[in-house]
């Protein structure tokens, strides 16, 4: 317990001698420099990983804009399009047009059918159904 408060700076002395008087031996001397000679290490690694992290973010920061700008382009081509489908879709002609269209071309058809012989004796084209004898 004294010995984790004294490295963590605590309220007493490093290696204490019998006498309660702190020591200024070669020995703490030693440790003292070996213990700041890792923590220096320590920080080069942590600046160079920190360093590493840093361009790898920023590579990673240029590869979602790339991705962004590419995804920003084919979202314009894809409401281009959809714009282009839409007008034409606008040019369609309707239901009701379909229908009446076809209601009026079977209608023409009958009527083509039903009065086929007064048309033909209005062209001149076949004798009068009463002229006509059967036996």
């Amino acid at each position: 317990m004294a010995e984790s408060r004294s490295r963590s700076g605590g309220g007493q002395e490093a290696n204490p001698s019998r006498e309660g008087r702190p020591s200024a031996g070669a020995y703490d001397q030693m440790q003292i420099v070996a213990q700041v000679i890792d923590l220096r290490m320590d920080v080069r690694g942590l600046e160079t990983k920190t360093e590493r992290a840093i361009s790898d973010i920023g590579a990673l920061t240029s590869e979602v804009k790339t991705g962004l700008s590419a995804a920003n382009k084919s979202t314009h081509a894809v409401e281009v399009d959809m714009a282009k489908l839409v007008e034409r879709v606008n040019h369609l002609p309707s239901k009701g047009f379909i229908v009446g269209a076809l209601l009026l071309s079977l209608t023409v058809i009958g009527a083509l059918v039903i009065f086929q012989g007064n048309i033909a004796r209005l062209v001149g084209a076949a004798p009068a159904v009463s002229s006509v004898t059967t036996r």
